[in-house]
């Protein structure tokens, strides 16, 4: 990718591995008639496969295996092919990994070779977390222990950057995680092995396997993982005067961790125990005093923290409780966890503290007025349980009133702990935005607007998810302040809520960040955008729309709203939402169209619209009848339960990317009416 950007290239094509089709006709056809025996070809499967769709190292296997028809011979190769640290095949070292290593010897920095050996630790096709390698990359002091966590995560993804343009690592989907091709891992590998050139790494990541490395292989090593091994036990006292990061997480068989275990770890820096069974922690966990990163969350078992904690004075981070996804997946677990009390005043350094794990309204308190002393904090997630906690905690926390506290995940509320921990999206959506605010009001507000707390936090926020608050009518009337940050915001069962801007109000310029906005269960909401004056307002002109007001909409859900009878209910509105690219309307039993019909619009709708999703309308008639048309993105469309809709407007000029037409009413298929139908539209 450098090589283009100096050259100035117009367009940069990155050339993608073979698919599995393709991987597989290259190398049968380059081994021969073998490939298709019976006896041969499973093994031969499982070879490509460990290729990964790269041609180089097809090509070499194939010289290797071409005729060969002892099946020994192939299971053999396989064997070895999957143990590249212990026994790399020659051919493969010597053709493929020294091509490969050029592009390592090519890295700018030793930073960024650093960083990338640390990606071997992960099993093999492991989806790899960004912040939390980031993390623990700053842990180690790969990454400056001078930045700040906002600066370090800005150089951990410039460093991510150049090892995806160097083709050492991959993109996902998700741009929150990147991924290592097996054969750069096999690289890896074995440059870090206790025969390789680098500092030597002890990896059996995605091995099940009980059988506990010799001694020397944890002397030696300055990393050791062990993900998802399915360890039963550990070694009683294992001496490892080097080792910086010990990852155990993943490891469900793990009950107990050796009294001794800890002791002979004098410059451990990162330790991971996520997804493990142990009950505590052993008191030899004091001796790590120069340990910055502990990790405990998803230890199911786990009854309490131990006192020795405190002699960790170097710890800068300390993950405690469910993990964001897995309290998306299965909700908070139930459990107080015992935290001794004044056990985290006592880590001085520390920095970033996730605690998710459920704790006595008591013992909440209390916590709340440990982190309100806390002076070096910059990211923080914790369930505060009532307001007077959170306002406590704001009122005397330092990096707060500095604007130090960069990162946080607030709930506040009768109920909010289990309203987050409800919903997988809502999990997602405070890892990708930073600051993120839940509150739960009791549905017996005194008055229209939320506690002054909650709007202070609002104003900073750019993810927020409001249930159950009885009073409030419009969002507009949390203002302007309040809302210009928010990029995600999801309301839930506010019965009094009747839009969510009202254009005769005063805060037109609400919300003009939006990226996603969920209604969900709105029994009295009416309309989005209303443009109707209540009664007793002026009667002069309304004010002009916002002109940011909604432009960078994304994503609309609108759920079990039954008074809502046009989703847009207005040309304006609708010419607000030139961004939306996904929009989901459901069980909003009186819906009867998008727009109004009398609505006159000159203009192309929603152009960038990508997925559109419909379902359980029962009065639904009007989709877009009569609005021009240009869906040049529109991929998917999915049409369930709308039985009085009787024409849809696509055809092959309005909408020529879309691939189909999902739905579950093949008799209502049947009576539509077509423009231009085409063949390729079907319901499936």
């Amino acid at each position: 990718m450098e090589v283009c950007r100096k050259m100035g290239a117009d367009a940069e094509l990155p050339v993608s591995v073979l698919a599995n089709e393709e991987a597989w006709e290259m190398f049968s056809s380059g081994v021969g008639h073998v490939a298709t025996l019976s006896t041969i070809k499973p093994y031969a499967q499982y070879i490509v496969k460990e290729c990964g769709g790269l041609p180089l190292a097809l090509k070499v296997v194939c010289g290797a295996l071409r005729k060969e028809e002892n099946v020994n011979v192939w299971r053999n190769f396989l064997r070895k092919l999957r143990s590249p640290a212990t026994s790399v095949i020659e051919d493969l070292n010597e053709n493929v990994f020294k091509v490969l290593k050029v592009s390592y010897d090519q890295l700018k920095n030793i930073q960024e070779k650093k960083c990338l050996l640390f990606c071997g630790l992960y099993p093999e096709d492991s989806v790899i977390e960004k912040s939390r390698l980031i993390g623990y990359w700053r842990a180690e002091r790969i990454i400056s222990g001078k930045l700040t966590l906002e600066q370090a995560l800005d150089e951990g993804e410039t460093i991510l950057q150049a090892l995806i343009d160097a083709s050492l690592l991959e993109k996902c989907v998700e741009n929150d995680s990147v991924k290592m091709h097996d054969v750069i891992r096999d690289l890896v590998l074995a440059m870090t092995s206790l025969q390789g050139e680098e500092p030597t790494h002890l990896v059996r990541a995605g091995i099940s396997s009980e059988i506990i490395p010799e001694e020397v292989e944890w002397r030696n090593a300055t990393r050791i993982s062990f993900i998802n091994h399915d360890l039963h036990s550990l070694p009683e006292s294992p001496d490892c005067p080097e080792l910086l990061t010990l990852l155990l997480q993943g490891n469900n068989n793990l009950e107990v961790i050796p009294e001794t275990f800890f002791n002979n770890m004098p410059s451990l820096r990162v330790l991971d125990l996520s997804h493990t069974r142990i009950k505590s922690l052993p008191t030899s966990i004091s001796k790590l005093d120069g340990l910055r990163e502990l990790v405990l969350l998803d230890c199911e078992d786990l009854e309490a923290l131990p006192k020795e904690i405190t002699a960790l004075k170097e710890l800068e981070v300390l993950y405690v409780g469910r993990s964001r996804i897995e309290i998306g997946r299965r909700g908070m677990k139930s459990e107080e966890l015992i935290i001794p009390v004044g056990m985290i005043c006592e880590i001085p350094h520390i920095e970033v503290i996730e605690l998710t794990s459920r704790l006595s309204d008591k013992h909440t308190e209390i916590i709340a007025k440990e982190l309100s002393n806390l002076g070096s904090l910059s990211s923080l997630a914790f369930d505060f349980h009532i307001v007077g906690n959170l306002q406590h905690f704001l009122q005397n926390s330092i990096p707060w009133k500095e604007k130090r506290l960069t990162q946080f995940m607030f709930l506040a509320g009768k109920n909010a702990y289990h309203t987050y921990g409800g919903n997988f999206l809502i999990f997602q959506m405070s890892k990708k935005y930073k600051r993120f605010l839940a509150y739960e009001g009791g549905g017996e507000e005194r008055e229209s607007g939320l506690p002054p707390v909650i709007e202070d936090v609002l104003s900073c926020s750019n993810c927020f998810l409001l249930r159950r608050h009885g009073k409030l009518k419009t969002l507009s009337e949390l203002g302007t302040q309040n809302t210009d940050e928010l990029r995600f915001c999801w309301i839930r069962e506010c019965v009094a809520l009747e839009t969510i801007v009202n254009r005769y109000g005063l805060e037109m310029s609400a919300f003009s960040n939006l990226e996603v906005l969920f209604l969900d269960e709105l029994s009295n909401l009416k309309s989005i955008l209303c443009l109707e004056m209540e009664e007793g307002q002026s009667s002069s002109p309304p004010p002009p729309l916002h002109a940011n007001s909604f432009t960078n909409l994304t994503r609309l859900d609108v759920w079990k709203c039954p008074l809502i009878e046009q989703l847009f209910s207005s040309r304006f509105m609708l010419q607000k939402m030139s961004n939306l690219k996904h929009l989901s309307v459901g069980r909003c039993v009186g819906l009867k169209g998008m727009i109004p019909e009398d609505e006159k619009v000159e203009y192309e709708a929603l152009p960038k619209l990508w997925k559109l999703r419909l379902h359980s309308l029962p009065e639904f008639v009007n989709l877009f009848e009569g609005v021009p048309m240009c869906w040049q993105s529109l991929d998917v469309v999915i049409m369930e339960d709308t039985p009085k809709l009787r024409k849809l407007p696509f055809d092959t000029n309005s909408a020529p990317t879309l691939k189909g037409i999902y739905g579950n009413q093949p008799e209502w298929w049947d009576t539509l009416e077509w423009d231009n139908y085409d063949a390729k539209l079907q319901l499936l």
